[in-house]
């Protein structure tokens, strides 16, 4: 398994704290006789093991090397990268500094001073599992808060990043530390790579798109889709009514539903993806509760032959909804014959769940029926 590797973005000008930095780099600024730098590269190698870093250095860089050359005396490896666009951000040069780093790696701010911290938890953290690992510290400082960024947190995963928040609800602070997989890099090389101009300046709000990019919505349908059609003139059974016909009604409206989320989501830019599944033909105990006698008889034999457990109908469903790579509307069922049972796989809904003016009038007129109204805007993509 790959080492860690260190990253400390030092090129910044530091003119908050002008005249102190006209001569040295905000990161050599002393605490208690020791560099600021010093202090971080002593905590990557002493609590993350970290013997490979990398620093990129920018204003007053000379001052960087000098003092620290090539880390031997550390008891590290330290190589450089020069960053001559300091206009272009922390971003960029984290950008720079990554360009050739292929394993996990902690990248640490430079000016950041960290006392009594407890990084080497961080070993401790599945953030092999994860694209990144943020961290975050407890303070009762609302206007340090306000000066840093705070999170939006479900289930143990962050699911958007705020930068300086003007309202504080909460007792966590983002922090300078973050440990971050090589496909966090890759991605950010995309978004410089056809032109740094045009790259993300701010680190932070560059992050939170990635944080909201897999936010996905799964809607469950049914193969039973393929016998539906949508009856606008009777849409609720007012008329006439038939178990099969309405189920296959409900089933397709899912499936339309999904579809036109996913359009509606795309066309705003929102990084949310609408899925859809159905989970085949799962052996539950819903055909025998209800269903009338003949219909509970035939699935009585048919079941054995047919259908597959409960468990693997579910997998169709966490597969649309955890599966990597997976594109906005795709529609996950079995793999077996007729789709009735098997592994998870994308499978084609029928013609009928593609009809676009269908699923725009049945979408407006649920909101007419229902009183909802989607505002798919900016907000779409949080």
């Amino acid at each position: 398994m790959p080492e860690l590797v260190g990253l400390i973005p030092a090129a910044g000008r530091g003119v908050r704290a002008y005249p102190y930095t006209n001569t040295i780099p905000k990161s050599m600024l002393e605490i208690d006789g020791v560099p600021v730098l010093q202090r971080n590269v002593e905590l990557l190698r002493d609590q993350l093991q970290i013997r490979d870093m990398r620093i990129v250095v920018g204003h007053q860089g000379h001052v960087i090397r000098e003092y620290f050359g090539d880390g031997g005396r550390f008891g590290v490896r330290i190589t450089y990268v020069d960053n001559d666009r300091l206009d272009l951000e922390l971003a960029y040069s984290i950008y720079i500094g990554s360009r050739d780093i292929r394993s996990y790696c902690c990248v640490v701010l430079a000016d950041e001073c960290y006392v009594g911290t407890n990084h080497r938890a961080l070993l401790d953290t599945p953030y092999r599992d994860a694209l990144a690992t943020l961290c975050f510290i407890e303070t009762d400082y609302v206007k340090h808060i306000r000066k840093n960024y705070v999170a939006t947190f479900e289930d143990g995963r962050v699911t958007d990043l705020h930068e300086k928040p003007a309202t504080v609800t909460g007792r966590l602070m983002g922090t300078g530390t973050y440990l971050l997989s090589s496909e966090v890099f890759r991605r950010l090389g995309d978004a410089f790579a056809p032109d740094v101009e045009q790259g993300p300046r701010d680190w932070t709000s560059w992050l939170a798109t990635l944080c909201r990019e897999d936010a996905r919505v799964v809607t469950l349908s049914s193969g039973a889709h393929r016998i539906g059609r949508i009856a606008f003139g009777n849409l609720g059974g007012e008329h006439h009514y038939f178990r099969w016909r309405a189920y296959g009604q409900s089933k397709l409206a899912n499936l339309l539903f999904a579809l036109e989320l996913e359009r509606r989501l795309s066309a705003v830019g929102s990084t949310i993806r609408s899925m859809a599944a159905h989970p085949g033909y799962a052996a539950t105990n819903l055909q025998f509760a209800a269903p009338p006698l003949v219909d509970r008889v035939v699935m009585q034999v048919i079941n054995p032959v047919v259908a597959h457990s409960e468990e693997m109908g579910a997998l169709p469903i966490l597969y649309a909804a955890t599966e990597p790579g997976l594109p906005g509307g795709t529609y996950a069922g079995p793999d077996g014959l007729a789709e009735q049972r098997g592994h998870p796989q994308p499978v084609a809904p029928n013609r009928a769940a593609r009809d676009e003016a269908v699923a725009k009038r049945l979408w407006d007129v649920s909101e007419e029926m229902t009183g909802v109204h989607y505002e798919l805007g900016a907000g779409a993509a949080a």
